[in-house]
């Protein structure tokens, strides 16, 4: 499509999404709850391998499996739509990468390129699976001096872009880093009092996820806290009530002398219905953790040693294995004068894998 800008990128970036987004309606049978577009285009392999492997269809006409030849006989009749579909999506990413790779060059993001890569962006922020195609660079460029980057942009699209950065950056190994990004967010947040209620719901959520991640726990409550008094100050009193179950579960992680004090009775006045949500909070099992962690200073320790952790990562190779990263973390706290106990040591009979 030909846009009328004066940036030649955007000329030539190809936007596939309307035909994706119309495909997506035709063969919504196909798709569980997530319809994300690399959802989509794993459902979408497995269907082309039903339609065109011949050693599968063999097996199955032999074995006389009525499930199997009753699902290739019902996607039969969309084989087109299905590889049309699954070569947009390619294009698609491949589109967005090329916009992508030309902002990063530019060393900024204007309007029409947010409007422009925005379901990209969107898309890798939702997917439950989305880490194999998230780039290293999207997180480092716009991890760095982020709102200078995204001058140009207004307060609300920038919380956007903030809130799908710090859902994109969850899903990758530097969940950890940029904590400017939650910090801003709160503070749009904070201030824009003419935002719809659940988007400002939905970023405070999002920045006290990110706060428990980076060991700045009270944040997170704090966060928790403004999320449901958002939602009940709408009428919301369920989403409130999630919020707040969130808010106590989270209150166990603290030492027993840290802990907010719990009024069963009070919460059954104010929720009601939904008292036995944010009961759930509190009754909750959850895994102990190092008390260390709640320490003065302890966050921004863990930025340093997180960043270590994946530069040896980066040069003895990714084990995908959680106790890596822990014993790691163990040895660059112990050069800082920190005995921190990593969750399997905290909590020995559970299994970690």
């Amino acid at each position: 499509m030909e846009r009328n800008t004066k940036y030649p990128h955007l000329n030539t970036y190809r936007d596939v999404t309307p035909a994706i987004d119309e495909a997506i309606k035709t063969l919504d049978f196909m798709f569980d709850y997530q319809k994300t577009y690399f959802a989509v285009q794993r459902e979408l392999k497995t269907a082309l391998f039903r339609l065109t492997d011949e050693r599968f269809l063999e097996r199955i006409k032999q074995e006389n499996n009525e499930t199997l030849l009753r699902e290739v006989e019902k996607i039969a009749p969309y084989k087109d739509v299905i590889m049309k579909l699954s070569d947009d999506i390619n294009i698609f990413e491949a589109e967005s990468k090329k916009l992508l790779e030309a902002i990063i060059a530019s060393g900024k993001i204007v309007g029409e390129e947010f409007d422009a890569i925005y379901p990209y962006f969107y898309n890798l922020a939702m997917d439950n699976t989305s880490n194999d195609h998230i780039p290293t660079e999207l997180v480092f460029f716009f991890g760095e001096d982020t709102r200078e980057k995204c001058s140009t942009l207004p307060d609300e699209e920038y919380a956007v872009l903030c809130y799908l950065l710090i859902k994109i950056k969850s899903k990758c190994r530097y969940f950890f880093a940029y904590p400017h990004l939650a910090d801003e967010l709160v503070l749009l947040a904070d201030a824009s009092k003419d935002m719809p209620y659940r988007a400002r719901e939905n970023f405070y959520l999002e920045a006290a996820d990110y706060y428990d991640r980076a060991r700045q726990r009270d944040k997170a409550m704090t966060c928790y806290k403004k999320a449901a008094t958002i939602a009940k100050d709408n009428g919301d009193t369920q989403d409130s009530a999630q919020a707040m179950r969130k808010y106590y579960r989270m209150n166990q992680l603290f030492p027993k002398a840290m802990q907010v004090k719990v009024d069963e009775d009070e919460i059954k006045k104010e929720y009601g219905k939904y008292a036995h949500i944010v009961l759930e909070g509190i009754r909750e099992k959850s895994l102990k953790v190092d008390p260390v962690e709640f320490t003065e200073g302890f966050a921004e320790k863990l930025q340093e040693v997180m960043w270590k952790v994946e530069a040896a990562i980066d040069k003895e190779g990714d084990f995908h294995s959680g106790y890596q990263r822990w014993q790691l973390m163990e040895q660059y706290f112990s050069e800082m004068k920190i005995h921190w106990r990593n969750p399997k040591q905290m909590n020995p009979d559970m299994m970690f894998d």
